[in-house]
């Protein structure tokens, strides 16, 4: 008997690990990842595959399981994990994860999965390929401190201006848009291959694209510091469909 091939696209999805007070601990650490991720998978006609930190030779064998990659938000990425001072600004710092969004991210390039990177995911793709962080952006125009309601830091906007020729430009149809901001910390140097493709008029690259090297020619990458799970627009699902199709398309072996 042929193998069955699954009929939907398996989209794996990174989780955030985090104190969560439960039943059976106070707190427990569990790995988390908020419905709305799920649900704009799911409403694209793709199937959710977590993907937790597992041992770094194992990274190869994970994205082999699926059929795209979505790194998903979380804390702040160790300074160290880009060979840069610790200010003493960063928080939430999880090693182990670090490396394996790192380790994901090279996986995905090195063997053509399509990839969708939001918030850290960005900035784990950045550092993946060679590329650092500001540690701090809170003194910018455009991204004051993120406020410490949380409903108050889901409805913070701030304007992007969108690269018409880009492929989040023709995903979006539009060069303009208003963002939520529930990040400190941005893109500095960029890693290589990115090219940014929006920015926030206090400068903070918003979105980057792949524009390929010899080791990820024709690599289908986008990268957003937004929640776009978050916008609760029409027009950000639009994101996560491009990300299912790819990887419907991949697949079928298109």
């Amino acid at each position: 008997m042929s193998e069955r091939k699954p009929s939907r696209p398996r989209i794996g999805m990174t989780p955030w690990k985090r104190p969560v007070h439960t039943i059976v601990g106070d707190p427990e650490q569990l790995f988390t990842l908020a419905e709305e991720y799920v649900d704009c998978v799911r409403l694209a006609g793709g199937v959710p595959i977590v993907l937790p930190p597992a041992p770094l030779n194992a990274a190869a064998d994970a994205i082999a399981s699926v059929d795209a990659l979505v790194l998903t938000g979380g804390g702040d990425f160790a300074p160290s994990a880009y060979s840069d001072r610790d200010e003493g600004v960063s928080s939430d710092i999880d090693p182990q994860e670090d490396a394996w969004d790192v380790a994901l991210t090279l996986a995905a390039r090195d063997t053509g999965v399509p990839f969708f990177g939001i918030c850290r995911g960005m900035q784990a793709l950045n550092i993946a390929l060679g590329g650092t962080l500001h540690q701090d952006i809170t003194d910018r125009a455009h991204h004051p401190p993120i406020p410490g309601v949380p409903a108050d830091a889901v409805a913070f906007r701030h304007p992007v201006a969108i690269q018409a020729d880009s492929r989040l430009g023709r995903i979006l149809g539009t060069t303009e848009r208003s963002v939520n901001s529930i990040h400190h910390q941005a893109v500095d140097r960029l890693g290589e291959g990115l090219v940014p493709v929006a920015h926030a008029p206090d400068g903070i690259v918003e979105a980057v694209e792949y524009n390929g090297s010899p080791e990820g020619a024709g690599w289908q990458c986008l990268a957003v510091q937004w929640h776009p799970e978050r916008m609760g627009h029409t027009l950000d699902q639009l994101i996560f469909d491009e990300v299912v199709r790819l990887a419907a398309d991949r697949g079928r072996g298109d």
